[in-house]
């Protein structure tokens, strides 16, 4: 999950609500109270960085029971718009579900918005 105790965000500062959201959407996590951890990281999501989504994706994909893949490719979206990482988790996702395709879209679309590591694998891969 993401680095849920800092305040910044590389050298901007995060917004006072978002952190708050965050660091209450990880204590929920950590309680394995997953459905009040999405919505608060959902939550933190609208008011800050879209970033947030990919832990909301990572809920879904790994740790809800039964997994919910479509909600969790959905968020995995959201993140990816934004941010690189959004797509290498996305990247990940079809690897494990054995589409080779989908995989390697998307290690390319994160090493293109700056995935250093998803560009080398991206150039393994071609």
């Amino acid at each position: 999950m993401a680095n849920s105790k800092s305040v910044k965000r590389g050298t901007v500062p995060i917004s006072t609500a978002e952190n708050d959201l965050a660091l209450a959407a990880h204590a929920a996590f950590e309680r394995k109270k997953f459905r009040l951890a999405i919505e608060l990281y959902r939550r933190a999501a609208r008011v800050g960085e879209a970033n947030w989504y990919s832990n909301v994706a990572t809920i879904y994909d790994d740790y809800m029971r039964p997994p919910c893949p479509k909600k969790a490719v959905y968020y995995y979206k959201r993140a990816a718009r934004e941010y690189a990482m959004g797509a290498y988790n996305l990247a990940i996702h079809y690897k494990q579900r054995g589409s080779f395709r989908w995989y390697k879209f998307w290690v390319q679309r994160a090493g293109e918005m700056g995935d250093v590591d998803a560009l080398a694998e991206f150039k393994k891969l071609a």
